[in-house]
């Protein structure tokens, strides 16, 4: 063939249409648009989301208490003076100490939002590139993408200034490190992880023994410098505090979510109705299989093919882990505690996803059948994030948030404007309540208040552990629920007094003297009043030795 026929074979060639390389190139460009945008259009919804509601969480104000109190220099403690660990992520608040004195102490939960939304968005890309790794295509990894930004634990705490963004940041980086055998700057994502939480450690250990398995020995060299970084925040923690762990697990392991002990039926069921029903909830009650089905298929996927890849075990096996981590600690039932277990879960779903719609196309072998079952997908996803999922969040959320507003930083404020500035109030919610009061806090959950715990433990019971801590502890003002005086009902359960002389020598020794009602009850129920107590000028309770041998202890 003459050189003309070759050219002109090539140019009747390039003439009848792309090549192959050129329609690849074209679709993962169209990809990474339709990723970009999908990256932006959830950015834009947390935004306005924030600016809507105006979300601050109660848990963060007590980070941007400790944060507050180490950038102006007064140390890492929620009471000046009291050297208590009671901040779970020691990372979050010495970052935002640093920022806070660059910034401004006052800009603080300004900056907070500011950096855990970032953290949160750029965990969107990272969830991609992890799913793209587990073999899913790019179309299903958008779709995950997408779960993401439409789940509204996620997005809540994001924007609410909680550290969970952060936590989740630091999860989905260490995993797309870890699958690349980057293992050094992975186990390092894990390091800061673990000072972001504690119970990061989990996450840890089950990437380090995923890791020793994949390499088939015990992997020394990688864990040198996460070591390194955890050393020194460990020898702090001992020397400044005399403790390693926060005292809060322990607060919140007397206080306890349990009924007849960990073992009881009762207690198995109401966490596994929590726990459970909450990773299996998300598409909600009516679509509960269009949750199941695509984790039972993803799991199936990841298990089936460990050998191949022993780090897809982690998405299936962390949930089973940290679920019995809050369950043997006795965990709150939070919400935010579940989204790393619901990050997980996202992952299986859209690993799920990909497998029902490869399953459907080879039922269906047509041209159009994949791209007719993808866009299924999508509209499926889009239609039950916004009209279910997140159906009145809005709303909602405004209207708690106004609650928040409305009461807990109301009554901050007054006492801050209203009390001596070395008065002791008493009160369960330190969040709002201790950032904007700036008073001594004796917390009657123990978080902050190691005492308390001690009290809480030679307790019998709830309504004991209240006399007690009014006895040893002296508050000079109390914060209480409405109900709890009123209805005599403690707030964590049981009657507030449990005999007259209980009851007596709170009215002897307590006046109340300001009511706050939230505006929009119907969203608090009986936790919408509050009432703020003050010790009557006089009075004063008999000495701490005297209230354990009243109370039998």
């Amino acid at each position: 063939m003459s050189r003309y026929a070759k050219a002109l074979m090539m140019k009747t060639m390039k003439n009848c249409g792309p090549s192959q390389h050129d329609v690849a190139g074209r679709l993962s460009y169209h990809y990474m648009l339709l990723l970009g945008l999908t990256i932006c259009a959830g950015a834009a919804w947390w935004l306005y989301f924030r600016l809507y509601t105006d979300i601050m969480l109660e848990d963060a104000l007590i980070t941007y208490r400790y944060a507050s109190n180490i950038a102006m220099g007064k140390g890492f403690v929620y009471n000046q003076g009291e050297r208590v660990l009671g901040s779970t992520t020691p990372l979050l608040t010495l970052l935002l100490a640093l920022l806070g004195k660059v910034f401004g102490v006052v800009n603080i939960p300004t900056i907070s939002f500011i950096l855990l939304s970032s953290l949160g968005i750029l965990t969107g890309p990272l969830n991609y590139l992890i799913l793209r790794q587990l073999d899913v295509s790019r179309f299903t990894a958008i779709v995950g993408v997408i779960l993401f930004y439409g789940n509204r634990d996620i997005m809540i705490t994001a924007v609410g200034g909680m550290e969970t963004p952060l936590v989740l940041f630091l999860m989905a980086l260490s995993y797309y490190f870890l699958m690349g055998r980057r293992y050094t700057p992975g186990l390092v994502a894990c390091a800061a992880l673990i000072l972001t939480r504690i119970d990061g450690v989990i996450w840890a250990a089950l990437v380090f023994a995923v890791m020793c398995l994949r390499e088939k020995r015990v992997m020394i060299k990688p864990v040198i410098l996460p070591a390194i970084i955890l050393a020194p925040w460990f020898i702090f923690s001992w020397a400044y505090f005399g403790a390693l762990l926060p005292n809060t697990i322990e607060a919140k392991r007397v206080i306890g979510n349990t009924v007849g002990g960990i073992f009881s039926y009762h207690t198995a069921c109401a966490f596994g109705e929590w726990y459970g029903w909450t990773l299996l909830l998300y598409f909600g009650k009516k679509l509960v299989l269009c949750t199941i089905l695509p984790i039972a298929a993803g799991c199936r996927r990841l298990v089936s093919g460990w050998r191949a890849l022993p780090f897809g075990l982690i998405p299936v096996l962390f949930p089973l882990a940290y679920g019995a981590f809050l369950y043997l600690g006795k965990a709150p039932y939070f919400p935010w505690y579940l989204l790393p277990a619901i990050w997980c879960s996202l992952l299986l779903i859209s690993m799920g996803f990909e497998e029902i719609i490869r399953f459907c196309v080879k039922v269906f072998p047509r041209p159009y059948s994949a791209p007719l079952f993808r866009g299924v997908l999508l509209a499926f996803v889009v239609f039950v994030l916004f009209f279910v999922h997140n159906k009145g969040i809005l709303d909602h959320s405004y209207k708690y948030q106004s609650n928040e507003y409305s009461t807990r930083k109301t009554i901050g404020l007054w006492l801050r404007d209203n009390t001596p500035p070395g008065s002791a109030v008493a009160m369960e919610a330190i969040g709002y309540q201790g950032y904007y009061s700036n008073r001594r806090i004796v917390d009657f959950a123990g978080l902050v208040s190691p005492r308390v715990v001690d009290i809480r433990k030679r307790s019998r019971s709830n309504a004991e552990a209240f006399y007690g801590i009014l006895r040893t502890l002296e508050p000079d003002y109390l914060v209480l629920r409405s109900f709890e005086v009123d209805r005599n009902m403690h707030f964590h359960g049981g009657p507030l007094f449990e005999n007259r002389e209980q009851r007596a020598f709170f009215m002897d020794h307590y006046g109340e003297i300001k009511r706050f009602i939230a505006p929009y009850p119907e969203v608090w129920g009986e936790y919408a009043g509050l009432v703020i107590y003050k010790k009557k000028t006089g009075s004063r309770p008999e000495a701490s030795g005297s209230v354990e041998g009243r109370t039998g202890r």
